[in-house]
């Protein structure tokens, strides 16, 4: 707790690391990112989370700066739609069909 009487970690942006997915769960709602633990656990096992600074007796650690940048990049707005974010991935390639003389068995 700092003088204040908040938790440093769930306001901290000056260096301080939040540690594990717990408190970057509380840091990012408290900034105004709605988010839980298990759906930033699920994002980082499918390479789509949070940049991990390090880790330390088995948690991950974050930079404030850094999760709060990734959090406005996961945002719809500025012209991105939920569509726009969920676009399929283009065809497969396809190799031309030549026909030739030979029958069909």
């Amino acid at each position: 707790m700092n003088e204040s009487g908040k938790s440093s970690r769930a306001t901290n942006q000056e260096g301080e690391l939040i540690s594990g997915y717990e408190e970057l769960a509380k840091f990012l709602t408290n900034n105004n990112f709605p988010i839980k633990k298990n759906t930033l656990d699920r994002w980082h096992s499918r390479g789509r989370g949070v940049p991990i600074h390090g880790r330390w007796g088995g948690k991950c650690l974050f930079s404030p700066a850094d999760a709060l940048a990734w959090a406005k990049q996961q945002m719809y707005g500025a012209g991105k739609t939920a569509k726009a974010a969920k676009k399929p991935l283009p065809p497969p390639s396809v190799a031309p069909v030549v026909e030739d003389d030979a029958p069909p068995f």
